[in-house]
């Protein structure tokens, strides 16, 4: 059985989902900024910005729409009530992290792709597929969490 002193909050679980989210997508999107600027992409920022942006907004959208919602009362219940479903929040953390790594690797590494020598626009369409598939894995447990979060009170 879960204690107050052990158990995790749905407070903490959130906070720490959104600033990996934050603290990953602050870096991806310097990283862009500088090598469309004065890197690899500096002829085609276009295409790197097309392609990043619905990468990442959606979900930020939806963590920070969340978290901006809740109201005082509602923070405070989170902070004292435990986390009922700990392999839901492990699953929305550690698919945050593959999927952001998976980003920042493709905007680092495409450049260097035979796709992307053929045309930019094609590799990083092609990147695009994948991606798809896990943001939408993402964005569905995420939601699930942060809007749904089933818990329990721990008092």
């Amino acid at each position: 059985m879960l204690t107050s002193k052990t158990s995790l909050s749905i407070y903490a679980c959130k906070g720490k989902i959104a600033t990996i989210w934050i603290t990953f997508s602050i870096v991806i999107l310097t990283t862009a900024t500088i090598v469309t600027a004065f890197g690899a992409y500096s002829d085609i920022p276009l295409v790197v910005w097309e392609w990043l942006l619905p990468t990442i907004t959606p979900t930020l959208s939806l963590i920070t729409t969340s978290i901006s919602l809740e109201n005082d009362a509602s923070i405070e219940k989170q902070k004292n009530t435990a986390l009922n479903h700990v392999a839901l929040y492990r699953t929305c953390l550690w698919l945050s992290v593959f999927y952001l790594i998976a980003i920042f690797s493709l905007l680092i590494t495409q450049s260097f792709t035979e796709e992307f020598e053929r045309s930019p626009r094609e590799g990083f369409k092609i990147s695009s597929i994948g991606l798809a598939f896990i943001q939408t894995l993402v964005i569905g447990v995420l939601t699930k969490f942060f809007v749904s979060t089933p818990n329990k009170n721990v008092r």
